[in-house]
């Protein structure tokens, strides 16, 4: 398991490269939107790797948050398949998120 240090969006961009880099961070929007990077990539295995606030919504289809693995996005049913997530692992995903 991936542990994530909570970081502010502003505290996030005084980083170095490398401090980006070596680490994982959950970043915090002043707006609630929340990013999970691992060595400056957005990854997250437990979740969305994107959420955007409900203030905004940047993607035509309306939707809000997204799975990225390594920087790839993919879509729910292709982040739960690599992952080999459970039917209930997928279960729950879906009423916490979709």
């Amino acid at each position: 398991m991936i542990r994530y240090t909570n970081i502010l969006y502003h505290e996030y961009e005084g980083l170095s490269d490398d401090e980006k880099k070596e680490n994982s961070y959950c970043i915090e929007y002043s707006d609630g939107g929340k990013d999970w990077k691992v060595n400056g990539l957005y990854h997250h295995e437990d979740g969305p790797a994107v959420i955007y606030s409900n203030i905004y919504s940047y993607d035509t289809s309306g939707e809000n948050k997204f799975w990225y693995l390594n920087n790839i996005q993919y879509s729910f049913k292709e982040w739960c398949k690599i992952l080999n997530k459970s039917d209930e692992e997928i279960i729950f995903l879906r009423l916490k998120y979709l």
